[in-house]
């Protein structure tokens, strides 16, 4: 019944989907405005190798793409519909494959929004979305490397949300987020989570950010409950090119957690969180990437599952990767994790994992601009 529900679900989206462009195509017969309707189709294979002793399949931990250990997967297959034009825009985007089982616990429907332009460069967008918490996404052709830094594991990945977003300048833009809960798609305490987006970019290639979320978290928790969680994510991004050849991502975050031990307890747990990545472009055709990440912190304790899994991980990966062309790309990379605890290796835990992972996409796209006669 739950794979019916889902089909029904993913059905339906599509179906929706259909009217909104439809309803957008006519709109464009009665008003001077020009509307871009774009269709992506993407997807991604990967082999995955780990050390330890995992069963086939097994997922492993701190992982939400590529983790199935010793075998072929598919991280993702999906498609996306969006629609720009005049003062309305639209997204609707269903998937399937690891990633939507390991990240969106199970949902197809990756992103759902409508928004409308309620004065010049001012959008007041709503539905699902995917996070806008860090510089990495969930799926790998958003990224540089086909695996998930153990920072950006402990990130949210999707919301259920009211936007509005300001748009004003080239260099600036400002968005404010009325969420159902910190990650997920449902509400799950009767209270409101609070985002906010500061962007800036300088000197076209430069981009620094801050993301933030506020809000009660524990499940079952009532909004007037004095003592429910309270959880506030800072994070801050530096996103840079300064060349043709050469790209640089920096992320920090600091997490805190109150009233999260015992009944009316005033402790607050902590963690903080960083990443950083390089990739340098050898030719049009093979770049070499760098990516080094880190957790601390109780805030981050049984953050995998599990008595024996601590806050304090940290890894260090390299990637070689083909780019053939701007739709498709081949990556081989090898990653060390580590955290204080044995928590990795499965039937034979250790402190330390070695990952080798293989994978490639392909990520098409068609744009269609409709233009009143």
């Amino acid at each position: 019944m739950q794979q019916v529900s889902t089909l029904f679900r993913a059905g339906a989206l599509i179906a929706c989907a259909s009217l909104f462009t439809a309803a957008a195509l006519r709109a464009q017969e009665s008003v001077d405005t020009v509307g871009t309707l774009s269709v992506t189709g993407y997807a991604d294979a990967y082999y995955a190798a780990f050390s330890g002793k995992y069963a086939p399949g097994q997922l492993v931990e701190f992982e939400t793409m590529s983790s199935r250990a010793n075998t072929f997967g598919l991280n993702d297959v999906g498609v996306a519909v969006g629609y720009v034009g005049g003062r309305l825009r639209g997204n609707a985007e269903i998937f399937f494959g690891e990633v939507s089982e390991t990240a969106w616990l199970g949902s197809v429907i990756k992103n759902a929004n409508v928004g409308f332009e309620l004065a010049p460069g001012l959008w007041l967008d709503a539905g699902y979305f995917s996070t806008y918490v860090g510089v990495e996404s969930a799926l790998p052709k958003d990224n540089i490397f086909s695996s998930v830094a153990v920072s950006t594991y402990q990130e949210p990945y999707f919301h259920s949300a009211a936007k509005l977003g300001w748009e004003g300048t080239e260099n600036l833009s400002l968005e404010l987020w009325l969420m159902n809960r910190y990650t997920g798609y449902d509400e799950n305490n009767g209270a409101k989570t609070i985002g906010a987006v500061v962007r800036y970019t300088f000197a076209d290639d430069y981009t620094l950010s801050y993301t933030g979320t506020f809000g009660r978290e524990t499940d079952g928790a009532q909004p007037d409950n004095a003592d429910a969680p309270v959880r506030l994510y800072n994070n801050v991004n530096f996103l840079a090119a300064p060349s043709e050849k050469l790209e640089f991502v920096l992320n920090g975050s600091y997490f805190t957690e109150t009233n999260s031990v015992g009944e009316r307890s005033d402790k607050a747990l902590t963690g903080v969180n960083g990443m950083g990545t390089v990739r340098y472009f050898v030719s049009d055709q093979f770049a070499v990437a760098a990516r080094g990440s880190f957790t601390t912190g109780d805030a981050y304790d049984n953050s995998f599952g599990g008595d024996a899994v601590t806050g304090n991980v940290n890894d260090f990966g390299l990637s070689f990767q083909v780019i053939p062309s701007g739709n498709a790309y081949l990556r081989l990379e090898g990653r060390t994790i580590g955290a204080e605890n044995e928590v990795f290796g499965g039937d034979d835990p250790s402190d330390r994992r070695f990952d080798l992972v293989l994978s490639a996409g392909v990520n098409l796209s068609r744009d269609w601009n409709i233009l009143k006669k």
